[in-house]
């Protein structure tokens, strides 16, 4: 009875693995169901002009979709976080599929607001390497930040790429975390070895 109860359901092996598993299962068939949505629906989408014969200006004229821009941008927040949470390459595989669909089709939306976020999601990804002092240590990296930029950057229309700031100033921003991070690791390395104790033999 001691053994069947280490066991996960049905007897499948030890129940912290059979936890681990599910996991990264359910996260990559998330990623994976999401992305297909993400890339097949209908947006809503909103495109914004100036009547000069009217003072109403900056109006908005949308044609309605099964989901709104702030709908996908939550959807795409969540792949984004995924990606940055990650740890197993099958799930950030996947993963990482949907999403770069998702950002393809979003630097060629006609919404200015959907245009927009696959460069708003790569600064926060950025800045958060530049600022969050848990990124200096490589092991809490999560597997998925190299492939969320790379989504990004990849599905950029090259027509487009000198158009988006973050775009531009993303390599430079990349080799601003290297330099930091290759100074902590020689810092670390070079750091003096703390003093050791030892009891003298009576």
């Amino acid at each position: 009875e001691e053994e069947a109860g280490k066991d996960g359901a049905g007897g499948l092996g030890p129940l912290h693995q059979v936890l681990l598993i599910s996991s990264w299962h359910t996260m990559k068939e998330v990623g994976l169901v999401l992305g297909d949505v993400l890339s097949r629906v209908p947006f809503t989408l909103c495109d914004q002009h100036t009547n000069s014969n009217s003072s109403e200006r900056n109006r908005e004229k949308c044609v309605e979709g099964l989901l709104d821009p702030a709908q996908v941008e939550a959807a795409g927040e969540f792949l984004v976080r995924l990606l940055q949470q990650a740890k197993h390459r099958g799930a950030v595989d996947v993963v990482h599929n949907g999403f770069a669909l998702l950002c393809g089709r979003l630097w060629r939306s006609d919404d200015l607001a959907l245009r927009s976020l696959p460069a708003k999601w790569l600064d926060q990804v950025l800045t958060a390497l530049q600022e969050d002092s848990a990124m200096d240590s490589t092991t809490r990296r999560s597997g998925g930040l190299p492939y969320l930029v790379q989504a990004i950057l990849a599905s950029l229309p090259k027509e487009l790429r000198a158009q988006v700031p973050a775009v531009s100033s993303c390599l430079e921003r990349l080799l601003l975390v290297m330099c930091r991070s290759t100074k902590v690791l020689v810092a670390e390395a070079h750091a003096p070895a703390e003093p050791t104790t030892t009891t003298a033999a009576a």
